[in-house]
């Protein structure tokens, strides 16, 4: 992840179209085969939190409380 726009400028020009569709094509190949066509997959895509992004979304929750109690405690 890189910054593309500051002040609502572009920081480069954007890629060319066929970078574009080389990056599409590649994370497509990513993908489970029955997940790649344009109709719905006949076996559900199993999708899990990993513990990285659950320790990571409860420490934002905490950060939250904390400034909704600081806020409060302001007014």
């Amino acid at each position: 992840i890189r910054p593309v726009m500051r002040a609502g400028r572009r920081l480069a020009p954007p890629p060319a179209l066929s970078e574009l569709r080389r990056r599409t094509l590649a994370a497509l190949e990513t993908l489970p085969e029955a997940l790649r066509g344009l109709e719905p997959a006949s076996v559900p895509y199993r999708v899990e939190v990993t513990p990285a992004v659950r320790a990571l979304a409860d420490a934002v929750d905490r950060r939250q409380a904390e400034v909704v109690e600081a806020d409060r405690i302001v007014e």
